[in-house]
């Protein structure tokens, strides 16, 4: 037994648990000093074992395996798939995310090797990393879910957000957890030199701290939205049964009815699960004269169809006075279009889910509101932070609404809104979420949670929000900052490096 084990400590599977016990870090067990650990840890063994590609794809499958699960249920219970189907292209997916950990571990160690200096290859180590989670965000239409960053918006290092993103937030996670590693290398060896790096932690934890308190955004006065958000908890048989659909709409108007002094209701992602015009000329036309005699909005989702050319969208539809739209710009794959469609003809013969062949809109993700400019993202565009910075300096405010019941009853919900509390902070904006079985919230500009509805319960949120001007330094410069400022301590770290290339 004591082989086996002394085996494993010598083995790259080791890797593994370290990117399980990750995933703790984010929602909801936010624990997310935790991340500090784990990645120290994956350096020492990214140091020991000389398996780069072993190691990083094992801790990938740890920290993918646990961390987006949730593929399974939306496969499984959502799409209708086969049991074995939705397992295996679960896992099919989760290795592919996990080869880009492999493939990050392996570039560092070929250009570390080049280094004499420890100190050059952790800087490699995390410019590296963080260019590998920028790929993740657009590398086949990107996916840029448990970034590193996302874990701090609970912790002192939330300042970083609407200066560098969550990049930047990863950087700052990288940077303390190597120069955790730092600190017990030097207590391990006897030395003092473990003041430095302690030095070095404790001010860059003072500087977040500080920089905590600045606004960089301010209030426009006089100018706020009495906002109610609705969550129907329609079950997804009901959502795509005709015959049910009369009832649906009735669960709708009936929470809504108290509410018509409000300035804006808000109804989910497909609350409205067929093309907008016909629910307006068979259900909603009493309603929306209710609405215009009110001077109240109704926010929902919606299809729409366009006749010349041919195309359907999943969109956000505003019912007042006049009608506005938007249309939803970035997609999921195989969940509302099918990429290579001759290709992957036979993804459809196992996964059934509705409306999956959607084209993307185009235009500013911008809505009037009230006469309030508000940013609007749908669903799984909140996850782009450089995509919802392109409503500003002009939104106030934003809105996401999603349909988060293809999740099931996983983890991906409280992950989903933790990721959009991201946004609020990086923005320095209020953000109201309706979701159609949970977790809709109201969130302020510092990405704190002021109300939040339960999971897989009929609820009704009600808020005045005020309405905010200004940039954050992330709104004017989005990632090129932190990407910008990684290249360039990737070719300081490499420079003493150059030479030795030369002469090999």
């Amino acid at each position: 037994m004591f082989a086996l084990l002394t085996k494993l400590m010598q083995s790259p599977i080791l890797a593994f648990p370290l990117g399980a016990l990750s995933v703790l870090a984010f929602s909801p067990f936010k624990l997310w000093w935790l991340v500090l650990i784990t990645i120290a840890l994956l350096r020492v063994l990214h140091h020991r074992l000389q398996r780069p590609a072993l190691t990083g794809f094992f801790f990938g499958l740890g920290y993918f395996g646990f961390g987006v699960s949730w593929v399974f249920n939306s496969l499984y219970e959502f799409g209708q798939a086969p049991w074995l189907v939705a397992v295996l292209m679960t896992l099919c997916f989760v290795m592919a995310l996990s080869l880009l950990i492999s493939g990050c571990l392996m570039l560092v160690s070929r250009l570390e090797s080049y280094c004499p200096s420890l100190l050059a290859g952790d800087v490699i180590f995390i410019a590296l990393w963080i260019i590998m989670e920028w790929l993740r965000g657009w590398l086949f239409t990107g996916f840029p879910w448990l970034l590193l960053g996302h874990s701090v918006i609970d912790s002192p290092l939330q300042a970083v957000f609407p200066i560098f993103g969550t990049l930047g937030a990863s950087a700052v996670i990288l940077i303390l957890a190597l120069l955790l590693l730092a600190m017990f290398r030097a207590v391990q060896s006897s030395s003092r030199s473990f003041k430095l790096p302690l030095a070095a932690s404790l001010s860059l934890v003072a500087v977040l701290l500080a920089l905590g308190q600045k606004q960089w955004t301010e209030e426009v006065a006089g100018s706020s939205l009495k906002v109610a958000i609705m969550q129907g908890n329609i079950p997804v048989e009901m959502k795509w049964s005709k015959d049910q659909r009369a009832e649906l709409y009735a669960i709708y108007l009936e929470m809504s009815q108290d509410y018509l002094d409000h300035d804006l209701i808000i109804w989910p992602e497909t609350a409205i699960p067929n093309y907008f015009r016909v629910a307006a000329r068979d259900y909603l036309g009493d309603f929306r004269d209710q609405l215009i005699a009110s001077s109240t909005q109704l926010l929902s989702g919606s299809f729409r169809y366009q006749e010349q050319p041919e195309k359907s969208y999943n969109s956000v539809v505003v019912v007042g006075k006049e009608l506005q739209k938007y249309d939803k710009q970035h997609l999921v794959p195989f969940g509302e279009y099918i990429p290579l469609r001759a290709v992957l003809h036979l993804f459809r013969q196992f996964v059934s889910i509705p409306m999956s062949d959607l084209s993307p809109g185009t235009g500013a993700p911008l809505l009037s509101i009230a006469g309030i400019p508000v940013g609007i993202s749908i669903c799984y565009e909140a996850v782009f932070g450089s995509e919802v910075i392109r409503a500003l300096p002009e939104a106030q405010m934003f809105i996401n609404i999603a349909n988060d019941s293809w999740f099931g009853d996983s983890i991906g919900p409280h992950q989903h809104l933790q990721i959009t509390r991201v946004r609020a902070r990086e923005t320095e904006r209020y953000l109201l979420r309706s979701t159609s079985t949970g977790i809709s919230a109201v969130i302020d500009p510092m990405g704190r949670v002021l109300q939040q509805t339960e999971q897989f319960k009929r609820q009704t949120l009600s808020a005045e929000v005020q309405a905010r001007k200004g940039h954050t330094p992330y709104s004017y410069w989005g990632d090129s900052a932190i990407l910008i400022l990684t290249l360039g301590l990737l070719v300081i770290a490499l420079g003493p490096a150059s030479g030795r290339v030369k002469s090999v």
